[in-house]
């Protein structure tokens, strides 16, 4: 009988602990219903879990040895992983892509200045598509495709501007998509009130320039220092996802410009004080006081002339979208109510739920950004004293009992 009792004290022991340590919000719900046709995923009364939802350990930094040239980065377009950890980096000033294994270790590189094929005037690493690694040349305004073994696949010429009077749209992106389709992310400024905005476009068009169909989000206002944030973005197999802002919502539409579906996070956000105010003004202050007369003040000048602040500290404009379909939203440039290298991002299944949010590490360095990729997380910054290109990964962790990650 003692035997018995001590059984069931150790397992209603275990639950109360189990339960205790639980992350999960007791308020949260997900649903999924039809709206107008459209299918609708809705979170309300929070997270589903409280607690941050991962932790991130360092595995190691991009081998760069000086006496080895070829190993010496000069810039770190969005490095990326393909799935046997290979690192790929843009190699901006030095107009090539430069590959590392998956321990640091640098294997190869491969285009050159020029305007021949595989060549480049200016360079911005896109991405890994279908085992294909592609990339952006605005001053030549084409696409050049390579294989991830570095042989040049093909080219594609896309517009630099699209007239949709009265806005003129400037690519600012452009991809290849099944189909023999191009797509084109563009943005445009217009007139908001008494002040200037946002109007962000993507274009479908074929490779000969036909236009077969376009998504525009409305013109927005939006503060100085998310000015470029780009709300609307292609997600190569997956289609085009619209961050809405201020509010938190975002939308699916396919590649023939039909809206998908909707996601929409019923929750409460931390609303800007007169605390934050006084801390930004400061801040641009503070800055302005730092500078060297000249251009490098204007900027921050400018920015406390216009300065105006939204609603809520929580502003939705950044969005990446992993291999598995899970949805990172927040800041990926960080703001004036969000530190730099304190980066709090939303992590949304691909089904729409809000699961939690997750904090990338914080380092020294400058320009900081970060992209998660097969699990694992890819960041690239600065040194702060030598300017020169730092990219480190991180495996990332789950911290919460019961939920997993790829």
């Amino acid at each position: 009988m003692k035997s018995c009792h001590l059984i069931m004290y150790t397992f209603v022991t275990l639950s109360l602990c189990t339960a205790c340590s639980s992350s999960e919000s007791p308020d949260h719900s997900f649903s999924i219903f039809e709206e107008d046709g459209v299918s609708v995923a809705l979170s309300s009364g929070g997270p589903k879990y409280s607690e941050p939802l991962f932790t991130y350990e360092e595995l190691y930094r991009l081998e760069q040895d000086e006496s080895r040239e070829e190993t010496i980065l000069s810039g770190a377009s969005s490095p990326c992983m393909d799935v046997d950890g290979n690192i790929f980096v843009g190699d901006s000033q030095n107009y090539r892509i430069a590959v590392f294994d998956n321990t640091g270790h640098f294997l190869r590189s491969f285009g050159r200045e020029g305007s021949g094929p595989g060549e480049f005037r200016t360079l911005s690493l896109r991405g890994i598509f279908d085992d294909q690694v592609v990339t952006f040349d605005p001053s030549q305004l084409r696409i050049t495709i390579f294989t991830t073994d570095g042989e040049f696949v093909r080219s594609i010429l896309y517009p630099r501007i699209t007239m949709k009077p009265p806005l003129f749209f400037n690519t600012s992106g452009a991809y290849p998509a099944s189909g023999n389709r191009l797509v084109l992310t563009q943005q445009a400024f217009a007139p908001v009130g008494d002040g200037t905005g946002s109007a962000f476009r993507v274009g479908i068009h074929t490779e000969t320039g036909d236009e077969l169909a376009e998504v525009i989000s409305p013109p927005a206002p939006v503060p100085g220092a998310f000015i470029g944030a780009p709300i609307l973005h292609y997600i190569p197999g997956q289609g085009i996802l619209h961050v809405k802002c201020p509010e938190p919502e975002m939308e699916w539409y396919d590649l023939d410009g039909s809206l998908r579906q909707v996601i929409r996070l019923d929750i409460e956000r931390d609303t800007v004080t007169a605390a934050d105010r006084d801390r930004v003004t400061s801040e641009i202050r503070a800055d302005i006081e730092n500078t060297s007369e000249g251009n490098q003040q204007n900027r921050p000048q400018r920015e406390l002339d216009n300065l105006t602040f939204p609603d809520d500290r929580d502003l939705w404009f950044g969005a990446l979208v992993d291999e598995s379909g899970f949805i990172w939203s927040g800041e990926p440039r960080g703001s004036y109510l969000s530190p730099v290298h304190l980066r709090k991002w939303r992590l949304l299944s691909p089904e729409g739920e809000y699961l939690g949010d997750t904090f990338f590490p914080k380092v020294a360095g400058l320009s900081v950004t970060g992209r998660p990729s097969h699990g694992h997380l890819i960041m690239s910054w600065e040194d702060e004293e030598t300017g020169a290109p730092v990219v480190v990964i991180f495996r990332i962790r789950s911290t919460i009992r019961g939920f997993t990650y790829p």
